[in-house]
């Protein structure tokens, strides 16, 4: 399953800036060794900062954004779900698949 595949099969458009930085978080998670990803943000947002020539909290507040406008039953069944854990959960589904 692609990523893109991943983001629509989960609710997620893409209208939104969020939907292309958790793509390329998504991407760039489920590539890195599970040893490497203690510190998500601290490594993730800076990188996706890069890549998209933006701030770090650019990035945590469009990926937050892309959550909160998410009305797929799939998100809503997480209470009170953090971009780290949407990131989480979707690498590993991508990893698995």
């Amino acid at each position: 399953m692609t990523t893109t595949e991943l983001l629509i099969d989960y609710g997620f458009t893409p209208n939104l800036r969020g939907y292309y930085y958790l793509k390329k978080a998504i991407d760039f998670i489920s590539t890195t060794p599970d040893d490497d990803i203690i510190a998500t943000t601290k490594i993730l947002y800076p990188a996706l900062g890069l890549t998209f020539d933006t701030s770090e909290a650019s990035i945590e507040r469009a990926i937050r954004y892309s959550i909160a406008m998410n009305d797929s039953e799939k998100i809503k069944r997480i209470k009170k779900p953090t971009n780290t854990t949407i990131i989480m959960l979707l690498a590993e589904i991508k990893r698995d698949s």
